[in-house]
């Protein structure tokens, strides 16, 4: 739970008036979504403003899951190649 005026701008979308630098350092990263509004009656004392409560979903465990799929793929790929150099290298410098 935030003020929320830094919930609005940190689950901003690009383009949006509230969309700064906040909003792209937390959304490199995490996924944000504004669930609702607490306003400053439930407060004892009440305060002068109203307060935000947001979900941020970490986004980075998948984005590596990703490049490990996409890294073991390549080395796939390149397994030939390596073992191809490895017989060549036999053949131009042990012989």
């Amino acid at each position: 739970m935030l003020q929320k005026e830094v919930a609005e701008r940190i689950c901003a979308s690009p383009g949006s008036k509230t969309y700064g630098i906040l909003s792209v350092l937390l959304q490199a990263f995490y996924s944000a979504e504004y669930l609702f509004t607490v306003h400053e009656t439930v407060f004892v004392p009440p305060p002068k403003v109203k307060s935000g409560v947001i979900r941020l979903t970490r986004i980075i465990l998948l984005i590596l899951g990703a490049m490990k799929h996409y890294l073991k793929g390549l080395s796939s790929l390149l397994q030939p190649e390596k073992e191809n150099t490895q017989k060549f290298s036999k053949i131009c410098f042990y012989t």
